[in-house]
């Protein structure tokens, strides 16, 4: 389990390429990796799929499969991608957050 996948950058070291590394190193190793992350676009960008969970006590709320559709995936590529703001528009709103 991959909890706080960065924690051990620094956050003004956190970028795009070390992600790209992740991405690579999980590929080639053909690992599987659970994510704990409360950045809904990291969730999106860096995962094949992305499980909402409800408030306390924490039980799945969704599981949303994430496919991009794309032969070279990286977080950037997946950003570009028009599927990323509806992925992360559903997601919003079923976390149900109140600004």
């Amino acid at each position: 389990m991959l909890k706080k996948w960065f924690g051990i950058v620094k956050k003004r070291q956190k970028s795009e390429s070390v992600k790209e590394e992740g991405e690579v190193i999980l590929k080639n190793e053909k690992i599987t990796a659970v994510m704990v992350t409360h950045d809904i676009s990291e969730a999106i960008s860096m995962s094949d799929r992305v499980v909402v969970l409800t408030n306390r006590p924490g039980t799945v709320n969704k599981i949303h499969e994430i496919d991009f559709e794309m032969e070279n995936r990286n977080p950037i590529n997946c950003r570009e991608s028009p599927k990323f703001s509806k992925y992360f528009d559903t997601i919003w709103k079923e976390l149900d957050v109140h600004v």
